[in-house]
């Protein structure tokens, strides 16, 4: 058997297309990021009109509803009042009927 003996050598390799190809893929990394950013902040946007424009509509709504129930409140006062002012209204008109009828039955 022989022995081996150390090899001694240098190898060199060229990677200016490797340095080339990495850059490119930092700068589309780096554009993609800022696409991301920016489609991020649209939407943030959006969320926050659709926010404001419920709060406008939950007003549009609780307004409404505050007119509909003064309105159902004096409708009811009206009525109240009705019912109690309809015994009056009848008692008077029941006695101009029978003084208008006795009127003309004396005549």
């Amino acid at each position: 058997m022989s022995e081996l003996g150390s090899i001694k050598g240098e190898v060199s390799f060229d990677t200016t297309k490797a340095d080339e190809a990495l850059g490119r893929v930092e700068t589309r990394a780096s554009k993609m990021a800022a696409s991301v950013a920016k489609s991020g902040e649209a939407a943030d946007k959006g969320i926050a009109s659709v926010g404001k424009s419920a709060s406008a509509s939950a007003e549009k709504v609780d307004s409404a509803a505050r007119n509909m129930i003064g309105s159902i409140q004096r409708t009811t006062a009206a009525m109240n009042a009705g019912q109690k002012a309809a015994p009056t209204i009848t008692a008077r008109w029941l006695r101009k009927e029978v003084l208008t009828r006795a009127s003309l039955s004396l005549t």
